[in-house]
């Protein structure tokens, strides 16, 4: 849940902020399922980096998939 906390302030920062920064503390996560509620990451950087690795897995892995999978 704190990889996708640290993706939600990425596309505010990206998208949504014109003055200031992403804030943290207001990107929580709501685990509908388990019906919890996950406070947003303070550090984002390790965390995008880890789902930039799981991205490049992805691309790396696609071409492999049949439709039998």
């Amino acid at each position: 849940m704190r990889m996708l906390s640290a993706l939600l302030q990425e596309f505010a920062k990206t998208h949504l902020v014109r003055d200031g920064e992403a804030y943290g503390p207001y990107c929580p996560v709501l685990d509908v399922g388990s019906k919890t509620l996950h406070p947003g990451v303070k550090s984002v950087v390790a965390r995008m980096k880890d789902i930039q690795a799981a991205c490049r897995n992805i691309v790396a892995l696609w071409p492999t998939i049949t439709a039998d999978d």
